[in-house]
């Protein structure tokens, strides 16, 4: 494969996967080539490609004869998923207590500050969905460590997708928003301990949170069945 198809291809996974994750495709629905080929304005083929990464990266389910749709997750695999985003992000707070700049810190403060003031009058559970991918994007930021990035970047796809499910859970804004305080004391108070504590909680609420409003949940068999 040559340079200029091999990057075209991982430019194509990168446009595909934030269409996902910014909710353009969600969940179960099919993603056409032929609107990826109108908008970016490529052959099948790279399109092909870039979903069979993504279908690597657990983000889509490619099915023969019928194409290609946004991959969803039973009860079981979120939770999974959850607990691993728990440990990564234990060690990415932990870091981040130890790297993060002064800067980085208060752009954290102001986007918690901004999330506050938008939604706590005025919810909006797209703007709590944007709104929690920035400030967990920022923690591994913080974190200020190339190894911690490159593990969570084969996990955020996923994770990330799992926020479709998790943040809709009754109180789960405001459960949020205190505990992302809560991370974000322990790192300006450069605390490892506390920070890694406070991001191991905050994880285990949202998994508790959707276990206790997903009686019966099974997305895959709800969507493919």
């Amino acid at each position: 494969m040559t340079d200029i198809l091999r990057t075209m291809r991982a430019d194509l996974v990168k446009i595909i996967q934030e269409s996902i994750l910014s909710k353009e495709y969600t969940p179960g629905q099919r993603i056409r080539e032929e609107e990826i080929i109108e908008r970016v304005g490529v052959s099948r083929t790279p399109i092909r490609e870039a979903f069979v990464v993504l279908e690597q990266e657990g983000l889509v389910e490619i099915k023969p004869h019928r194409g290609t749709y946004v991959a969803t997750y039973t009860r079981d695999e979120i939770v999974d998923l959850l607990s691993i985003e728990s440990v990564i992000e234990g060690l990415a707070a932990s870091l981040a207590a130890q790297n993060a700049t002064n800067d980085q810190i208060g752009n954290m403060e102001g986007l918690l500050e901004t999330a506050k003031s938008m939604l706590e009058n005025n919810f909006d559970a797209e703007e709590f969905y944007r709104y929690d991918r920035k400030f967990h994007h920022s923690l591994v930021v913080c974190s200020d460590s190339p190894t911690v990035s490159r593990v969570l970047e084969k996990q955020l796809s996923q994770i990330y997708l799992c926020r479709y499910y998790t943040i809709t859970a009754p109180n789960r804004f405001a459960h949020s928003i205190s505990e992302h305080q809560d991370i974000l004391e322990s790192i300006k108070q450069r605390n490892p301990a506390s920070a890694e504590r406070a991001a191991r909680y905050h994880m285990e609420s949202v998994k508790r949170d959707f276990i206790n409003s997903s009686s019966g949940f099974d997305e895959r068999e709800a969507i493919n069945g």
